[in-house]
């Protein structure tokens, strides 16, 4: 019998964070997010929520501790509320987040746009 060798998992650093980030559709939208240096940064709404189909929204700050993320956004238009907060698990390749107010409960899971952009073109391969 052998023993495995346990690497542990280390939380991303904040330069692995930077980036533009984008899921696949939730509820009917599809998100994504531009973090910069600074902690500002870009977030786009596509489908429900969106006003025309297409809505730009500031991300006012985001935040990472350890495995902790954080990010407020301005609210989409159709929304009764000023800002948006995301709360969740940040991970190498990964964003895992929730916001919840009385009016909307929603789950979104992020991938570096790069790496879905590298999926997708990989499952148009198999396809042809």
């Amino acid at each position: 019998s052998g023993c495995a060798l346990v690497h542990p998992v280390r939380p991303p650093m904040r330069s692995q964070i930077i980036g533009a980030w984008a899921g696949p559709p939730n509820r009917g939208e599809v998100w994504r997010f531009d973090f910069n240096k600074d902690g500002t940064g870009t977030a786009t709404v596509a489908g429900s929520f969106a006003d025309k189909g297409l809505e730009n929204l500031a991300i006012r700050s985001w935040r990472l501790d350890g495995f902790d993320f954080e990010v407020t956004i301005d609210a989409p238009r159709v929304m009764n509320e000023a800002t948006m907060r995301f709360t969740g698990r940040a991970s190498i390749g990964v964003l895992d987040l929730h916001h919840e107010s009385r009016y909307w409960d929603q789950r979104l899971l992020l991938q570096r746009n790069e790496e879905l952009q590298r999926a997708l073109s990989q499952l148009d391969a198999k396809g042809r």
